[in-house]
């Protein structure tokens, strides 16, 4: 089951990559001319044929920076607004009080993880290049807890996604949050002694030290012969669950009622309460993450929520 898993991985990951490459190539190119300068001091904003021969020439390649006055308005329009997260209780079941004390915890997370640089950097990105991300992320709060509450202590930060071009979201999805992502991989490539460092336990680090050797029965582009891609993949399973209307009008899961069933003999409803209709079929979606090197897994959990905490902002979409 985990060589499929991770074989999947690998194939939705290539699929992103080649489904995006040439909106990553254009923002690349949009990235470099808007830098003006790399970081040799070569003007970007000139090919490579072009310098060479205005120098045989002896004329002066000129580069000035007329572009990032516009940009930069738009970017400060954006951080005066403050992007944050709001509670609205929007039915007649909602509570005002719960949703200011909601409402409250959130503003405490974002002010303690920060979260306005995340939002700042996906929005530049998404300005310059054309998208960017933000994540939310879980951590134990405790490093050396002391007791059981401090043991599973965990809490919430909003964090920036510094490289862009690392995230490979769902290309079937539709919505312009990522909320109906089925999947999505964040890419790390790490040198090799900082793996062996890290996941020392693992088949690649405890194996032979010839990478270069075992790149040839790895994934294309996952491993060299001094770094490895190690890849946080979010992924969703669907199953299909039978609800049922009782005529005291409550719903349970029709499950339920063949357990007790299969156990009793009799559904364990109330005298008079019987089952109105024929039930319906609702769609139960449960999130996953694992850490991978490409052949193996090496961390997983389950993910407490509805969607993949990887927040994408886009620019123009053609």
């Amino acid at each position: 089951a985990d060589k499929i898993l991770v074989e999947e991985m690998v194939e939705n990951t290539r699929l992103s990559e080649q489904d995006s490459h040439a909106t990553r190539l254009l923002a690349k190119d949009d990235l470099n001319f808007l830098a003006a300068f790399d970081k040799n001091g070569v003007s970007t904003q000139w090919t490579a044929e072009d310098l060479a021969q205005y120098k045989e020439d002896n004329i002066p390649a000129l580069t000035i920076d007329h572009l990032s006055q516009f940009p930069n308005q738009v970017k400060n329009e954006l951080r005066q607004m403050r992007m944050s997260i709001d509670i609205l209780p929007v039915d007649n079941g909602a509570d005002p009080l719960t949703a200011d004390v909601l409402q409250g915890i959130i503003l405490a997370i974002e002010q303690a993880s920060h979260a306005s640089v995340a939002h700042e950097t996906a929005q530049e990105f998404a300005v310059n290049g054309g998208f960017g991300f933000s994540r939310v992320l879980t951590k134990y709060t405790y490093d050396n807890p002391q007791n059981e509450h401090e043991f599973n202590a965990q809490h919430i930060e909003i964090k920036r996604v510094r490289n862009p071009f690392t995230v490979f979201g769902d290309p079937a999805c539709d919505e312009p949050d990522g909320s109906d992502w089925e999947f999505c991989t964040i890419i790390d490539t790490m040198r090799d002694t900082f793996y062996r460092r890290q996941y020392g336990e693992s088949s690649l680090a405890s194996g032979t030290a010839d990478w270069g050797a075992l790149s040839t029965s790895w994934p294309a582009g996952w491993l060299t012969d001094k770094s490895v891609r190690v890849a946080e993949y979010f992924y969703s399973k669907h199953k299909n669950v039978k609800s049922v209307l009782l005529s005291d009008h409550s719903v349970v899961k029709q499950s339920l009622l063949d357990d007790n069933m299969k156990e009793y003999g009799f559904s364990g409803l109330p005298p008079g309460v019987t089952v109105v209709g024929n039930g319906r079929m609702n769609d139960t979606r449960t999130l996953h993450w694992i850490k991978s090197n490409g052949k193996e897994i090496l961390d997983r959990r389950d993910w407490p929520g509805k969607y993949i905490p990887v927040i994408p902002i886009y620019g123009v979409e053609s």
